[in-house]
């Protein structure tokens, strides 16, 4: 009994030291390496002048030294908090739906993605749903899938216009979608972002789909059935 219980405390630490790993290199890979991408592409172009270069590796030197505050504050407190690319941080104790309406004007807001100044028309909507059927990393990685979507949508949707973000609950299911009319998805190759988002479906018992719309434009889409989150835990398999 002495030894199970020691395995399973083990397990139990290797898993929360994967999920430390995964968290720290999203709100990496959503912030200071999205400026260092636009900083290199303008760099390699010649086309922005050089202070405004030298101001894109300012701030990344920002940004890296901010996380890295964050995450040694995040270790000393026992608030399940989550720092956004935009510099944002969140309470994740909130309700699901002011979260998602934070993380989505957030985004929108940052100046590194040039495709958010063709923005015509934004639409937003993101129904609630009650705190039980969900834990605090559920959360956490529901708001990182919904940052990453709009994120693409500053990189790759070309020619974008419209962007509308929905969470709608329905038949005791969740699903939350990014969807844009810019140039689709020209890729078959999966980039972490993608990765991560099928993970974090599995983790959900949920599904995930990233595909071209037709006559043009990408649906980024996650979508869970909705069971109280202890009883998950409890029957995974139900």
């Amino acid at each position: 009994m002495r030894l199970i219980i020691i395995k399973g405390g083990l397990r139990s630490q290797i898993h929360e030291r994967q999920n430390t790993i995964q968290h720290t290199f999203s709100v990496i890979h959503n912030g200071p390496l999205q400026t260092l991408a636009y900083a290199l592409k303008h760099m390699r172009a010649k086309d922005i002048p050089y202070e405004h270069l030298l101001g894109q590796f300012e701030k990344l030197d920002c940004e890296i030294r901010e996380i890295g505050e964050f995450l040694k504050l995040e270790a000393l407190t026992t608030e399940e908090s989550l720092r956004l690319g935009s510099g944002l941080i969140i309470e994740l104790n909130r309700s699901l739906h002011d979260l998602l309406y934070e993380v989505y004007s957030s985004t929108l807001e940052r100046k590194d993605f040039e495709n958010f100044k063709t923005l015509k028309v934004k639409i937003r909507n993101f129904d609630p749903i009650d705190n039980k059927y969900l834990s605090v990393e559920d959360k956490r990685g529901i708001c990182l899938f919904l940052e990453e979507a709009l994120c693409n949508v500053g990189k790759h949707a070309q020619g974008v216009k419209r962007v509308e973000a929905s969470g709608i609950h329905s038949l005791n299911k969740y699903k939350l979608s990014v969807k844009d009319n810019g140039l689709g998805v020209t890729s078959k190759l999966e980039n972490k972002g993608t990765k991560d988002s099928k993970i974090l479906a599995q983790q959900l018992k949920g599904e995930f789909r990233r595909e071209s719309l037709s006559p043009r434009g990408t649906i980024c889409e996650l979508s869970w059935k909705l069971q109280k989150e202890w009883l998950y835990r409890l029957f995974p398999e139900t």
